[in-house]
């Protein structure tokens, strides 16, 4: 969710359904990649499940690290 409030924040009103369909694509990507990574690791790993699905909490610490590092910005459109 927060994604998409930041994309629609940091942009003109005139692009909302652009920017949220986008948005979305992006998110559906990360599914596309993700199942064959896990996939993957687990075939390299001999079945060792639990060090494929690392990938999830490392994911949400890499998110976690990148919001704090965001900056706030407000297209000029929103601002009243």
């Amino acid at each position: 969710m927060l994604a998409f409030s930041i994309a629609k924040e940091s942009h003109p009103a005139a692009y909302f359904g652009t920017i949220i369909a986008f948005t979305n694509m992006i998110g559906i990507g990360g599914a596309l990649v993700f199942q064959p990574l896990v996939g993957e690791i687990i075939d390299y790993s001999e079945g060792q499940f639990g060090l494929a699905m690392l990938t999830i909490p490392a994911s949400l610490l890499a998110a976690g690290l990148l919001a704090i590092l965001l900056k706030e910005f407000r297209h000029p459109d929103h601002i009243s």
